[in-house]
């Protein structure tokens, strides 16, 4: 989880919080690039703060 968020708002982010604020759910079937997309949004960041891509033979 982005703590940059956590940080600037002084508090502990819940799972069930980011769940409500982004509607992505353990049991929603939803594409990655949706729920990548709902979570930059929700934190205000770049995907590249969520993502990073290591190539199977590192």
């Amino acid at each position: 989880m982005d703590r940059k968020k956590e940080l600037s708002e002084n508090r502990r982010i819940t799972i069930n919080e980011l769940a409500d604020s982004t509607g992505i759910t353990h049991w929603e079937h939803c594409t990655v690039t949706d729920s990548l997309d709902k979570l930059c949004t929700y934190f205000e960041c770049k995907i590249e703060e969520l993502a990073e891509h290591i190539p199977d033979d590192q």
